[in-house]
């Protein structure tokens, strides 16, 4: 078997010298095995290292291109979703997004496919590589070089980030807009990812819990704090923010939360809303992520739609974000959305880092094989 070519520079990322902080919310040490506050603020070094990892490898343009293919594992799910609300109105060819464990028949030697597979363990997702390869499709893997993933693919193998442990998907998203920048699936995009760093900076040092001050995310935490959140989402990248602040409070808060988007739940949803008005109105609290530059339609319906919820909710949260690219508008509003599940879990003094459940489940499933 050909051995992988990894196409990422070689250095580790230059570490800064972070001092274990104390950090209180509440008036209380918060608790946090996993030092989760402190590697999310590494988030937006991990987002330049691995963009520019990406634009350093050795891909370049492979000429004509019908079809891209981009699917994920189930630890990336968050990633190919995200790309699919920041790329698809940039991509110059149709591109297929999936958390495949089967490959559709219509992938052929005509598919470039970009597989993002962190741990790059997952046995469907190889399979389906495999599967890639053996129809001809040239196949780019964003994974880890000693992982089973990059032995299958063999060639063109991105180890965005070697030794190190993000907290979120931000690398991975960012490693991914610039290999498809560099196959020229999508237009130059050093500027959006530029401005996808400065948005996630900013963010970070604005939410620190030692900055002090005021604190966006912390004050919309105690307002969904004891309920079930519920985001919502316009088109696009705020839809893709909206379904990440979902996977982080699930995840880091250990508490219920759900995503929908707009124009989609004004077919079914909203009418959902109806009953029971006496009890939601005790324990949901809705978040609506959104652009300064969403379409008039999407603007308006999402208006006359929260006149007509807004009695069945406990709470309405607005956010908006004024940055330019969609890229940077995801990022911008998936922050918030990182610090506010961090906060909701040091208020209900619960450990954001371990994941019991699902580490659990997996071992069931596994066993049961």
């Amino acid at each position: 078997m050909t051995a992988p070519r990894v196409i990422a520079p070689r250095e580790t990322i230059p570490r800064k010298t972070i001092p274990r902080k104390t950090i209180e919310v509440n008036g209380r040490e918060i608790v946090d095995s996993a030092r989760m506050f402190e590697r999310i603020a590494e988030s937006g070094r991990h987002l330049r290292f691995a963009a520019d990892s990406a634009y350093a490898s050795g891909l370049s343009d492979l000429g004509t291109i019908r079809s891209v293919a981009i699917l994920a594992d189930r630890d990336a799910v968050i990633v190919a979703n995200a790309l699919e609300g920041v790329i698809s109105a940039a991509a110059i060819v149709p591109v297929w997004f999936s958390a495949a464990t089967s490959l559709p028949r219509f992938v052929d030697d005509t598919f470039v496919v970009v597989v993002i597979s962190p741990d790059g363990d997952d046995p469907a997702l190889n399979s389906v590589s495999r599967t890639a390869l053996d129809r001809g499709a040239e196949v780019i893997a964003l994974t880890s070089e000693s992982s089973a993933l990059a032995e299958i693919v063999g060639s063109d193998v991105v180890d965005v980030l070697s030794g190190e442990d993000p907290v979120d998907a931000s690398p991975w998203i960012g490693a991914a807009v610039a290999i498809l920048d560099r196959i020229g699936v999508i237009g130059p995009s050093q500027a959006a990812i530029e401005e996808a760093i400065l948005c996630v900076s900013a963010r970070i040092r604005e939410f620190d819990p030692v900055a002090g001050g005021r604190n966006e995310a912390l004050t919309i935490a105690r307002t969904l704090d004891r309920r079930i959140s519920l985001i919502y989402g316009a088109e696009g990248p705020s839809a893709a923010a909206a379904v990440s602040w979902k996977s982080a409070i699930n995840r880091w808060a250990k508490a219920p939360a759900f995503s929908n988007s707009y124009p989609d739940l004004l077919n079914d949803e909203v009418a959902g809303w109806g009953q029971q008005g006496d009890v939601t109105r005790q324990i949901v609290g809705l978040v609506q992520l959104h652009d300064d530059a969403e379409s008039k339609s999407v603007a308006r319906a999402r208006h006359i739609a929260t006149d007509m919820i807004a009695e069945a909710l406990g709470c309405t949260i607005d956010l908006a974000t004024s940055a330019d690219h969609p890229l940077a508008q995801f990022f911008d509003l998936s922050t918030v959305g990182n610090y506010v599940a961090l906060y909701l879990a040091a208020i209900a003094e619960v450990d954001p880092g371990p994941v019991d459940t699902i580490d659990a489940i997996r071992s069931a499933l596994e066993t049961d094989e």
